[in-house]
């Protein structure tokens, strides 16, 4: 497990949150967002993530963000059934596409529900293959 700091001195309950909100690399899962890194940083953080120390002040901005991504996700779940506009749509939702041995994961903040993310990501096909098949290369040597 990689080691945690507050460079700043961030309170104890704070820091754990910050802790809490890292994502831990698994094998052969990845995020939407990873996969638009670099595949050797990311190889590296794979392979060495128990060595990795991670100062969390530099996380409270993305810890923001997630904590107003779900209070809207709370907000739609609860006010769904009283706004059928709401039902037409996928809020916050984590969707997963296995691809080449590895299970894609993304979160979409909005998507209306006649549009198809899968398909979306299907005419991304190949590039998604291209990137893969470099991590895949990364993490191997």
């Amino acid at each position: 497990m990689a080691k945690f700091i507050s460079s700043a001195g961030i309170p104890e309950p704070y820091f754990s949150a910050l802790v809490a909100f890292v994502r831990v690399p698994r094998e052969k899962h990845i995020s939407a967002t990873e996969l638009l890194s670099p595949p050797r940083p990311l190889a590296l953080k794979f392979r060495h993530w128990d060595d990795l120390v991670i100062d969390v002040d530099h996380l409270i901005g993305a810890f923001y963000g997630g904590a107003a991504h779900a209070f809207i996700q709370a907000v739609h779940d609860r006010d769904e059934k009283r706004n059928p506009v709401l039902s037409r749509y996928l809020m916050e939702e984590t969707l997963s596409m296995p691809q080449m041995g590895w299970a894609i994961t993304g979160r979409w903040d909005r998507l209306r529900l006649k549009e198809a993310p899968m398909a979306t990501a299907s005419r991304h096909q190949a590039a998604i293959e291209a990137r893969l098949a470099e991590l895949d290369k990364e993490i191997k040597a």
